[in-house]
């Protein structure tokens, strides 16, 4: 009963941010539509995750975007990868440096993203160089910066997992990085 009312309640204000947020990023959200309509409840938690995901104080935006592209690629996720890099390319990460995401090309990245990124994928691969990394990353940019990062790369894994467990996985897309802005 309780879900019945709330999906009735809150239907067209779900439906019209999922669409809004396909327009902008041209990203198919029907993983989270089925969500809502299987389990209002269940969407509202993961309504909770995407606040979580856009919390980051103390990093830059392309600390984000290496922590972010890092994640989703790891999650074998086409779309997920290139929303992180629109939204990355959105919030001001020049071109180049995205470009050097994608090709993992470290002497491409700016010192900070670079920093994130060896952070990121120590984290991933549990490797023992992790403390090292974290280590860098306190040391320049603060334990804030590194919380953050640690917070926003396992938020990122999350998306791709559940896009996947409700069958919506999808792992072949070539990644576009547009000089003017998203993907065409």
């Amino acid at each position: 009963m309780l879900d019945r009312l709330l999906a009735l309640l809150m239907r067209p204000w779900v439906m019209r941010g999922l669409g809004a947020f396909e327009r902008r990023y041209r990203y198919d959200m029907r993983y989270a539509r089925e969500l809502f309509e299987a389990s209002p409840r269940a969407f509202l938690q993961l309504n909770r995750l995407f606040a979580v995901a856009r919390f980051a104080p103390g990093l830059s935006p392309a600390m984000l975007a290496a922590a972010k592209f890092a994640a989703t690629r790891r999650e074998d996720c086409g779309p997920c990868s290139q929303l992180a890099l629109d939204m990355a390319r959105e919030a001001g990460v020049p071109p180049a440096l995205l470009r050097a995401l994608v090709a993992g090309d470290e002497n491409a990245m700016s010192a900070d993203m670079r920093r994130a990124w060896r952070y990121a994928q120590a984290a991933l691969d549990h490797d023992a160089a992790l403390p090292v990394h974290a280590e860098a990353l306190r040391l320049h940019h603060g334990a804030s910066a590194l919380s953050s990062l640690a917070l926003a790369l396992t938020v990122a894994r999350c998306f791709p997992a559940l896009k996947y467990a409700l069958g919506h996985g999808q792992s072949c897309q070539r990644l576009v990085i547009n000089e003017e802005g998203l993907t065409p």
